[in-house]
């Protein structure tokens, strides 16, 4: 089984976090690291293979794989997926740990799984913005630096891992709180509420009251919510159409898609796409 080094990686000793976004077929063989390795799925699904178990991961999964996890990924019947890869030194990734927690680097290393979590696809969008900044930006002197920047991100990336540490108190009914994931998860979205409570058999009325009572909108809004962020989010980090990301999304017009967009953003997709990368 191959071992992954870290000197295969580096391309500055003072720079000990750096990052790549995968799109083929390269990460497919069972494999171990040097390294202390954080990825998210950007677009698509893919099997990953960790430890012996497999997994199906979608837009926004995010896991973090120290020294002594083994892995790989399947791309079933060549179904299209990228996921961002970063790489952290064992030295950085400590230091992030012993920033938020003395404890924190040993507790990860004695859990029997890895940390696993997921991500919005707003959050999707910042981490991408800062990676950008990092492979850009020239060498400066002072605290703006490309070593400074990646002291930050990846004490942000860990920050996304500790509420596997936390008690989960959210004070929401259990059906409530077990569907919620649901609303942003790129196949159910897709086929819209029928398809996500599916499962739960209360009565509907009770269902739309009480989900109004805890979030504060209805589950018809909070979806449509959910389909503006992950549309924006494609648009972003993919090269889909506007068509392609309307029928991923599960909107059924293109011209109410643009509407609705323009409703939260202030511009079209078109017109945001080309503001955020000229900016």
């Amino acid at each position: 089984m191959p071992k992954l080094s870290i000197n295969d990686w580096m391309i500055s000793p003072s720079i000990q976090l750096i990052s790549k976004i995968t799109e083929d077929e390269s990460d497919h063989y069972y494999h171990d690291h040097n390294f202390f390795e954080i990825f998210y799925v950007l677009s698509g699904t893919i099997i990953h293979n960790c430890n012996g178990k497999k997994e199906t991961l979608e837009t926004g999964d995010i896991r973090l794989l120290r020294l002594k996890d083994k892995h790989s990924f399947i791309r079933k019947d060549n179904a299209p997926c990228s996921h961002r890869d970063i790489i952290i030194t064992e030295q950085l990734f400590k230091k992030s740990c012993d920033f938020i927690s003395p404890s924190l680097f040993e507790e990860i290393n004695q859990r029997r799984e890895p940390l696993k979590s997921k991500i919005k696809q707003t959050k999707i969008v910042e981490f991408e913005k800062e990676f950008s900044k990092i492979f850009f930006m020239p060498a400066q002197k002072g605290i703006h630096t490309k070593e400074t920047m990646a002291n930050i991100l990846s004490i942000e990336l860990l920050n996304i891992f500790l509420q596997e540490f936390q008690p989960q108190h959210s004070g929401l009914p259990v059906w409530l709180n077990n569907i919620l994931p649901s609303f942003s998860a790129p196949i159910l979205m897709r086929e819209g509420l029928e398809l996500i409570l599916k499962d739960i058999n209360y009565d509907k009325s009770y269902i739309c009251r009480t989900f109004k009572k805890y979030i504060g909108c209805t589950m018809t809004e909070y979806l449509h919510a959910q389909r503006i962020d992950y549309a924006m989010s494609l648009l972003l980090t993919t090269d889909k159409t506007i068509a392609q990301i309307c029928e991923e999304v599960g909107f059924q017009s293109i011209p109410y898609f643009t509407t609705s967009f323009k409703n939260k953003y202030s511009l079209s997709p078109k017109q945001f796409k080309l503001n955020f990368f000229n900016r």
